[in-house]
């Protein structure tokens, strides 16, 4: 496998969900050790009747928010779980959008404290600018704190608070391939190795593992509960006008094949997805994107794959068709032409959107491309 840099990118994941009215705080730096959050009450969320995720904005921070968890329990009644999380450094969360958004889109310029009357109103930060949501480690520069949890920059790193991320040591001489996008080895953790640098977040309280397998050594292991966030891709699209991309990656479906199960995907936390591959009821697995030229998108669906086996599946936009591959073959394509739709979505690996429709197997091996692959390049792929 690859060796390449590993970093953090703090983001949030939105969905559509009944709005409530914005609750704009100070954009004050949060402490860089962890602090007392404040009491949150989910069960004061809209969550309709068949919700199990919303969210609620954070009365110290508007930097970050609230993803709130209903669990039903035998007897019918409701568990709240509230899940503390942060926007990427310069965005602010807007309650009445659900979403994280710049400084152009805030409703007010400056923001107001609405607080409890025994919370404390901290005072205005004089820069308020960049905001990280991280804290450093004393004394191990290799580590930082996420929500009070230690974790690690990888081998060679070291996490700069600054800027709000890893980056290489001084005696790094490591090597990334800037040709990939996003690549995702799931041997020594759960993030990206390409020269991006992007971090996935766990989604639930059910986290994705890493795992030994018999045919593919390590390998990540999703128990159809949970899924990881990429943040690096929310907005990604946004005047770029992209007209390729592709994906690949091995998946072992292990279970849950009557229901749907999303793979690699941006969507369905406003829209659905401008990008996706998942699998469907059934054995099968299906593919699509999103163009500016269509009103919906254009989907290949109900490829054939076997539950209990590793398969490679691949999916190349070439901004004049949409092919889907199967262990290295061609198995259908679609005519579809344009730039790839933005969607103010993270990329969900193992899951639709965090909260359901989650993926229950093994991934390894993603690679993402911000250009059409060959079918020599999927060949090489499926052959790692």
């Amino acid at each position: 496998m690859k060796v390449a840099f590993i970093a953090l990118v703090s983001f949030a994941a939105v969905f559509a969900a009944p709005a409530v009215p914005d609750v704009l705080v100070p954009a004050v730096e949060p402490p860089k050790n962890p602090a007392v959050l404040p009491v949150i009450d989910c069960s004061t969320c809209d969550f309709g009747p068949y919700g199990r995720v919303q969210y609620l904005a954070d009365p110290l921070n508007c930097n970050c928010f609230y993803q709130c968890q209903r669990l039903t329990e035998i007897d019918g009644s409701f568990t709240y779980i509230p899940h503390h999380q942060c926007c990427a450094p310069s965005l602010f969360w807007r309650q009445s959008w659900l979403t994280c958004v710049t400084d152009m889109f805030k409703v007010t310029e400056n923001c107001i404290v609405q607080l409890p009357a025994d919370v404390n109103t901290p005072e205005p930060a004089t820069t308020p600018e960049r905001i990280c949501a991280l804290g450093i480690v004393p004394g191990k520069p290799g580590f930082f704190l996420n929500e009070g949890i230690e974790q690690t920059c990888g081998t060679n790193m070291v996490f700069d608070f600054d800027l709000c991320t890893c980056i290489p040591g001084t005696d790094s001489d490591l090597i990334c391939d800037s040709d990939v996008l996003l690549y995702y080895p799931f041997d020594e953790d759960l993030d990206d190795h390409s020269c991006t640098r992007a971090t996935s977040t766990q989604t639930s309280e059910a986290s994705v593992v890493l795992t030994s397998d018999v045919d593919r050594g390590t390998v990540a292991k999703f128990n159809g509960a949970s899924s990881l966030h990429v943040g690096y891709i929310y907005n990604y699209f946004a005047d770029r006008y992209v007209k390729q991309w592709s994906m690949a990656v091995w998946v072992k479906r292990t279970g849950n094949t009557a229901g749907l199960g999303g793979v690699i995907n941006n969507g369905d936390c406003v829209e659905a997805p401008s990008f996706d591959i998942h699998v469907g009821g059934g054995d099968v697995t299906s593919c699509s994107v999103d163009t500016d030229s269509v009103s919906a998108m254009v989907a290949i669906q109900d490829v054939a794959i076997t539950a209990n086996v590793w398969e490679h599946v691949a999916m190349v936009y070439d901004g004049k068709d949409i092919t889907m591959y199967r262990n290295a073959s061609s198995v259908a394509h679609l005519a579809v032409q344009g730039n790839i739709e933005n969607r103010q979505c993270p990329m969900n690996i193992g899951a639709q959107h965090a909260g359901s429709d989650y993926f229950e197997g093994l991934m390894d091996d993603i690679y993402i491309y911000e250009r059409a692959l060959s079918l020599d390049e999927i060949t090489k792929l499926s052959k790692l």
